[in-house]
Formats: C-alpha cells, sequence, structure tokens
C-alpha cells in the first residue's frame, strides 16, 4: 500500500470517528448519556498539588496558545518559501474555528446539571447551565 493510499485510510478513519462522536452528541442515544451522567457526578478531588499540575495544561487548551502555535507553525512554512501551506495552515485554524465554534454552540451545546455546595448543605443539582 502507497503512502497516500495509507494516509487517505487514516483519515477516513479519522473522520469517522468524529462523525460518530458528533452524531452521538447531536442524537442523545440513552447509553451516551448514561456515561456522560457518570462521569458528572464523579466527585472532584481538588487538591493544591492537583491543580498546579492541570490548571496550566489545561490553559494550553485555549484558542490564544493555539493560535499562537498555528501562527508560529505558519511563520516557518511563510520563511521556508512554502506560502501556499502557511497560507493553508492559518486559513484552515481560522475557518474551522469558526464553524467549530457555530456548531459547538448551536446544535452540540446542551444543559448539564452542576454540582455545587453552598453553606456546607448536601449537593445541589442545577439544571439549564451550558458549557
Amino acid at each position: 500500500m502507497s503512502k497516500t493510499a495509507k494516509q487517505g485510510v487514516i483519515g477516513g478513519l479519522l473522520c469517522s470517528c468524529f462523525a460518530w462522536l458528533f452524531f452521538l452528541v447531536a442524537l442523545e442515544p440513552q447509553w451516551f448519556q448514561t456515561l456522560d451522567t457518570l462521569f458528572s457526578h464523579v466527585p472532584q478531588w481538588r487538591t493544591a498539588t492537583i491543580e498546579a499540575i492541570f490548571v496550566p495544561l489545561a490553559s494550553t487548551a485555549t484558542i490564544v496558545p493555539i493560535a499562537a502555535i498555528h501562527f508560529l507553525l505558519a511563520a516557518i512554512l511563510f520563511l521556508r518559501k512554502k506560502r501556499i501551506e502557511s497560507f493553508w495552515l492559518m486559513g484552515n485554524m481560522i475557518i474551522i474555528s469558526g464553524v467549530g465554534q457555530v456548531i459547538k454552540n448551536s446544535l452540540i451545546a446542551q444543559d448539564r446539571s452542576l454540582l455545587t455546595v453552598w453553606n456546607g448543605r448536601p449537593p445541589v443539582f442545577q439544571v439549564g447551565i451550558r458549557y
């Protein structure tokens, strides 16, 4: 099998997995909701050590660091005279981020319970909070 054929097969499998996940979330099958509920009710053990490790790690998944990484890679490609690839990389990030944001906010985002504790009372589940 040639390199191009292998890349096509891998790309097709990745697209299939993402499409499957999209339809699972959009169609809300019962077993997927049960799995979601299972993880949303797991107690979160937050300690200073865990937060010191995961807060900086999680902050790299925001749009600013991702855009900075894309811009850096596009600049490297541009300086190496690969201008088409550079423009493709930046355009891809802008268009896919924009389309992804629209799909996330309009189709996929759903209400989930948020576990809160107020003044030592038992946990209260608030419905209607989107994230």
